[in-house]
């Protein structure tokens, strides 16, 4: 027992060091827990960015297919236009054309048959206008269908 004794004040005199040691290590422990905690936490907010990030470019993704899909639509309404303006122009060229050979002969015709040509030529101007109405309708029908539907990018920006 006497050998216990001699070691029993060198063991008293560490004793505080050791404590300090040992709660040391346990912050050490509770930091650890603390840090993976933290860890933890960011990949959450990380995880829950990538989502969110990959629903942007989803929904640019449609706003884009969506315009592309207007410009388009509206492409081939342009061209359907011109393809009307240009058989428009065709067919009152081709008019005055007749008109004008008509004015041409009357000039050497006798009264009664300019009489006749003159209705005649009422008559074609009566053409021309149901025509000219007819054309105005037809293109104010294809504006109307030129604008935007109510759900589109472009009406939503106005």
């Amino acid at each position: 027992m006497l050998p216990i004794l001699k070691v029993a004040p060198v063991v008293a005199s560490t004793l505080p060091a050791t404590l300090n040691i040992v709660e040391s290590i346990s912050k050490i422990a509770e930091y650890r827990v603390k840090i993976k905690e933290i860890d933890l936490e960011i990949h959450r907010v990380q995880s829950q960015a990538n989502v969110m990030m990959h629903r942007i470019d989803a929904e640019r993704d449609i706003a884009l297919t969506r315009l592309q899909n207007e410009r388009h639509y509206f492409e081939k309404q342009f061209s359907l236009i011109a393809k009307q303006n240009r058989h428009i122009y065709h067919s009152t060229r081709e008019l005055l054309q007749s008109l004008t050979q008509v004015i041409a002969q009357m000039a050497n015709m006798p009264v009664e048959v300019m009489r006749e040509y003159n209705n005649t030529i009422r008559e074609i101007r009566g053409m021309l206008q149901d025509q000219q109405q007819q054309q105005n309708i037809q293109m104010s029908k294809l504006y109307q269908q030129l604008s935007p539907p109510q759900d589109s990018p472009l009406k939503l920006l106005e």
